[in-house]
Formats: C-alpha cells, structure tokens, sequence
C-alpha cells in the first residue's frame, strides 16, 4: 500500500522524490526502523497519509518536505465552523466527504492525513515542511514520546492542524498556521500515561474573523479524579482572528477542568477567549491551573467578564484586537502596545500565584532584552520576512458532485 515502505530499515536517506498515487506515501513502521531522513520531497495525491511512522519507530527526521491533497480541482480544504459562505459549506462538505463517506473504517481514525506518528519511540522531528490542503496535518497519537514539531507552515485544514492523542513530551512551536478548522487538537486530556506533558509555544495562529478555533481541549469519560493530570503548556504563542482561542468538550468540567494546564505570555486578538461549555467558563479559580500574563481582547463570554481563574496580571483588553482581523497580520507588537514588556521570564525559576515553577523548554536566558519579555511570540536572532496572506473569498467555479 506504501509506495516506499522502509519497515525495520536502519540509516536511510530519502530526498528530492516526487510521490503520487499511492495509498500510503512512506511507510515507517517497527521498533526496527530508525535513523532516517525524509527529506525535501513532494508527496501528495495519496488515498491515506502521506508519512506513516509508528510501532515503536525512533530517531527520524521528517524536513522540507511538501504534503498536500491534490484531488479537489477547484475545491479548497479550510475553516468553516462558525462560517456562513457557500464556501464555507462547501468545506464542511469536504471536512464529512474524506472524514466520514470516504475513509475505509467511515471514522476519523482512517481520514487524510499528511503526516501521523502512532506510538512512536523518542527522537522524532518534524520541522520546515509545508503542509496544506487536507484533513489533519499532523497527528501524533499512542505512546508516542519526545516529538518535537516546529518550523513548519500549516495552512488550509477543513479538520485539524496538530492532534495531539494520548501522546507524551510533545513540543510544538515556532510554527505558521493559519486557515484551518481546528489548529490544535489535544484528546483525552484525562489520560495521564504516567505524566503526559505538551508544550506549544512560539506559535503563530490565524484564521479568518468569526471561523474556527485555535485549540480544542476533548475529555473521555468522566475520570474519577486521577492523581495525576496531563500538563498542558501554553506560552509566548500570538493567536489571531477566528471564533475562540480555545473550547473543550463537556467533560472538561466533569474532570474538574483543565487541571494542570497553563497559559503564560500569550496574546489573544481573536473574537472570543473561550467557547463551548459554560461551567469550565463560570467554574472556580482551580478550574485552570494558571492563566496569567496574558493580553485578552475580544468578546468574554457568558458573564461578560474574565472567569475566576483569570490571574492578575493578565491585560483586561475586552473588546479590544491587537491587529485586524480580516487578514493576517506580520504578528509584530505595535510601539508602545500595552502588551509590551508585559511578560514574565519563564528562562528561569518563576513565580505565579506563590507557586515556584521550573524554566519551560525553548527558553534561554537572553531571549528578550528588555525590563521583561512581549507577550505573544519573541524573535531570537531571526529576521522577520513577510508572511503570505491566507487564502479569502474562494471562487468556487464547478459543481458539487
């Protein structure tokens, strides 16, 4: 089914194919199958994935590659929830299409992806690919540990950009996503896998005024109170334009909330901090663990105002955005913004609400050199280049069939 299947291989080098046609583009399977590298390759009009890694495969290296659906003609993959276009209905129509009447299994478990790591052993990278037009970009799932995704432009997803399942020690940053459903999906945040930690920082997200979500927290069956939660990280990312920066499933609030989970140094310029269930919205202080230095404008829900488990040194911007969101921004803070220098230090030991925490990863000391950091996203030692715009206002110029 895999056009290159290097089950069990060891010390592989794949670069500068072009790949069509096939069910499964690579295949990379086996506790045997490690240091390789798929590098600058085109691979798209595949039935499945495009790269499969999983049963215990490690140390592989996916980079510069370009992923993408090629099937649709004039059609366009995208955001649509929350949207009331006829674009936006004809991308739901392909979100039900390939998630549900065209997979194998009608389930999510067999739609389109472009990359899937499925109970991966440590030293997986994913890095300065472009993935775009499709399903779900990236997923990550099983007992999959130490995966790190970044460097990497995401864009026109009808169903999710990252999902994050069941994995642990997962980094996530320093990626481009914009144009897509749901950017970041984590499930079963109840699962623990004996200390499940994700960190998604450095990101920059953006989506069209008023359609879609940046994160999406989903709960299983109620849990009888582990003792341990997964740990959410969430620092220095820029979310713009959309419906909510993040939404969970009901059971958020019959798990006690997002325990264990932490927003820091974050700028929400969308049109609602959070939407779905009220009661993690209108919950107790314990609801989050932390959500503090953070810039929030846009619509408060429900109340009308910041919840309990808003901490003190957020910037209450109700109503307010940091850029436009009718297109994307270059993500850069204006002079003199509030949200400026407004930051806590997370390079080093830091303290939120008496609590000491332990430096996050992808911090070093020196990262800002200011009295403190921005919030939202930081450049270290990089140039800015301009950003491409997201695609608007497709014409969509045959029939549905």
């Amino acid at each position: 089914d895999a056009c290159f299947d290097f089950s069990n291989d060891t010390y592989v080098i794949l670069k500068n194919f072009k790949i069509r046609g096939c069910y499964e583009g690579i295949n990379l399977a086996g506790s045997g199958t490690h240091n390789i590298v798929i590098d600058n390759n085109e691979i798209y009009a595949t039935g499945r994935s495009k790269i499969i890694m999983e049963n215990g495969a490690h140390n592989i290296e996916v980079k510069n590659n370009k992923l993408y659906m090629s099937i649709l003609g004039n059609y366009h993959p995208g955001v649509w929830k929350g949207g009331r276009t006829y674009t936006h209905g004809v991308r739901e129509w392909i979100y039900y299409c390939y998630k549900v009447y065209l997979s194998a299994s009608q389930s999510s478990s067999d739609e389109e992806e472009g990359i899937r790591a499925s109970s991966v052993g440590p030293g997986i990278t994913i890095h300065d690919n472009e993935i775009f037009d499709g399903m779900v970009a990236i997923k990550v799932g099983g007992t999959s540990d130490e995966v790190e995704i970044y460097n990497n432009t995401i864009y026109r997803f009808s169903s999710t950009g990252i999902s994050n399942v069941k994995a642990s020690n997962t980094r996530i940053h320093d990626n481009l996503m914009y144009d897509i459903n749901i950017m970041h999906r984590l499930h079963y945040c109840e699962y623990t896998n004996n200390g499940r930690h994700s960190y998604f920082y450095n990101n920059r997200c953006y989506n069209p005024k008023g359609v879609g979500d940046h994160t999406y927290f989903f709960f299983g069956k109620s849990s009888s109170s582990p003792s341990k939660y997964a740990d959410f990280w969430f620092y220095h990312n820029s979310f713009v334009g959309g419906r909510n920066v993040f939404a969970a499933s009901p059971n958020a609030d019959e798990n006690k909330g997002l325990r264990d989970t932490y927003f820091i140094n974050n700028i929400f310029s969308a049109n609602s901090i959070y939407g779905n269930s009220s009661g993690l919205y209108k919950g107790s202080s314990s609801m989050v663990e932390i959500f503090d230095y953070n810039w929030l404008g846009g619509y408060y829900p429900y109340t009308g105002n910041l919840p309990a488990w808003a901490g003190q040194d957020n910037i209450n911007a109700k109503g307010q955005k940091v850029w436009s969101n009718s297109s994307m921004p270059d993500f850069e803070l204006p002079a003199g913004h509030a949200a400026r220098n407004a930051g806590i230090d997370v390079s080093t030991n830091f303290k939120i609400n008496g609590k000491i925490y332990q430096p996050l990863p992808g911090m070093e000391p020196g990262y800002y050199t200011t009295v403190a950091p921005d919030m939202g996203i930081f450049h270290v030692n990089k140039t800015n280049q301009d950003l491409p715009n997201p695609p608007q206002n497709f014409r969509i110029i045959s029939s549905i069939p």
